[in-house]
């Protein structure tokens, strides 16, 4: 009995001791050698509201479109990413103001709502625009499993670092929207969509040379579009400009995206 508490002991020592093991590495933003941070990709407070949101069990519901489950986690994807000066930058310019926004918390900010379309005004669109962008770039740069499909390309690095450090935005290349998801089953209303957050998949769009990748969390599918913006594509949907003050989200039923058919089937 004496031995099985030491033991206990002893490992609960060993995972303070890992937790607070320093890690050191090349910063994904200034590329200069220092201590790392465990940083957070997607915002820390949308796995808080998660967790809390999921009341007792503490873990939110995870879709996977590599598996057919929909399984309880409290993982946070983390990974260590950047110095401890780049991720208040980070957290100062794009993640306070770009989580805000999308839950309707910004001051002045108003919110209606068509039979098909979710209008947000009085807001900042390069901000909402880079604030998505370093979700996708962190991504890339992280090995958290659940962001194993992110792939970036020096190019497309180096052109986003400097979107960052100038915090302007050149929609040339990259084009955004952002859907609002509804049940049309009506199985999920949307605090129980909110509660659902999945791996960021990808799609190619082989006749437009293009592809895209795709972030579901907050009861919004985020796209982020690499290619030439053609005009039938440019047409389908609310792409978000950079510069105004106001987005337009359409209303997307979560049962038609491809990707989620057969976990929803399942």
């Amino acid at each position: 009995m004496q031995f099985l508490y030491n033991t206990k002991i002893t490992i609960i020592l060993l995972k303070v001791l890992m937790a607070k093991k320093k890690v050191y590495g090349t910063c994904l933003f200034c590329c200069e050698h220092k201590e790392l941070k465990r940083s957070h990709t997607i915002n820390r407070t949308f796995f808080n509201e998660l967790m809390k949101s999921c009341e007792a069990t503490n873990s939110a519901r995870v879709v996977s479109t590599n598996s057919p489950i929909i399984r309880n986690s409290n993982d946070n994807w983390t990974d260590h990413l950047l110095c401890e000066g780049c991720e208040s930058y980070f957290n100062q310019h794009f993640d306070g103001y770009g989580a805000n926004a999308l839950r309707g918390k910004i001051v002045g900010q108003k919110i209606s709502h068509t039979d098909d379309m979710v209008f947000y005004q009085n807001i900042d669109t390069t901000n909402i625009i880079l604030y998505i962008l370093s979700l996708f770039w962190r991504g890339a740069g992280s090995k958290h499993p659940s962001y194993e499909l992110l792939i970036t390309h020096p190019n497309i690095h180096k052109f986003l670092i400097e979107s960052f450090q100038k915090r302007q935005f050149d929609s040339r290349y990259i084009n955004i929207r952002i859907s609002a998801l509804y049940d049309s089953f009506g199985a999920a209303d949307c605090n129980a969509i909110k509660q659902m957050i999945t791996s960021p998949f990808r799609r190619v769009h082989e006749s437009n040379k293009a592809f895209s990748y795709f972030f579901l969390f907050e009861g919004f599918l985020i796209e982020i579009y690499f290619g030439r913006l053609r005009h039938a594509i440019r047409k389908n949907g609310a792409w978000i400009a950079p510069s105004l003050k106001y987005i337009k989200c359409k209303k997307v039923d979560i049962h038609s995206i491809p990707e989620l058919q057969k976990v929803f089937t399942q």
